[in-house]
């Protein structure tokens, strides 16, 4: 049976965590994430099981049973749900405020890669062998840095635009129709627009265009304020 090794409590922004370990990993609970997040209870819930399907068990998250639920300092009859580092960013993936972003950084940084060393260290430990297990847990310190900075590279590859960069989108599309309508005698801006969007989602192979990555804002943007007729033509 799965014990915990310690009550350690860990400050991630103005929350305070048990921090939990299952199957020796780190690992957080649906009611964890509302509360670091200051989001409504029931919230990281709803997120979950609305995309359940692109979850993997024991990858993503665990089920325990609600007698184990019990030895995490959680009453749960019908168990405990445990979400690992890939499940824990699944869920913050929806996540776009400013204190996510915080947030996420912290708890995968002092939370999900505070692990213990492995390097023994000998009965009557030299000097060197001190400075070899130093380096050890500097090494797998630095490792686990680089994981969890291709993950939030990839975390940002994939966001979709925030509401405000919407937003933003939008108007640029309405001067560039206003523009375009403007040069060219157009009375009806319909085909216009029609090109404009077309060519906006087709430059950013995507169906709708509020799907464009996030990190590529400036970039759609620029795109749209510099389009002209001649780009448009054959769109």
């Amino acid at each position: 049976m799965q014990t915990i090794a310690a009550r350690e409590t860990v400050t991630v922004g103005n929350a305070s965590l048990v921090r939990i370990s299952h199957n020796r990993q780190n690992v957080v609970t649906l009611s964890q994430i509302d509360h670091v997040h200051n989001r409504k209870p029931g919230n990281a819930r709803r997120n979950f099981y609305t995309n359940k399907r692109h979850f993997t068990s024991e990858k993503d998250f665990f089920l325990v049973p609600g007698k184990q639920a019990i030895e995490y300092g959680y009453h749960a009859p019908r168990g405990l749900m445990l979400l690992t580092e890939s499940g824990y960013l699944m869920i913050a993936k929806s996540f776009n405020d400013d204190l996510s972003w915080q947030v996420q950084r912290q708890l995968v940084d002092t939370y999900f890669h505070a692990k213990a060393s492995t390097t023994p260290v000998p009965k009557n430990p030299t000097p060197l062998d001190y400075l070899n297990a130093v380096h050890a847990v500097l090494h797998d310190h630095n490792e686990s840095l680089r994981d969890h900075s291709e993950k939030i590279a990839e975390l940002q590859d994939t966001r979709r635009l925030e509401h405000w960069q919407a937003l933003k989108i939008q108007d640029a599309v309405h001067a560039k129709v206003r523009e375009i309508s403007l040069a060219h005698d157009a009375e009806d801006l319909r085909p216009i627009y029609l090109r404009v969007w077309r060519n906006l989602k087709h430059e950013f192979r995507v169906p709708r265009y509020n799907e464009i990555p996030s990190v590529k804002f400036d970039e759609a943007l620029k795109h749209v304020q510099t389009m002209n007729i001649k780009t448009l033509a054959g769109i």
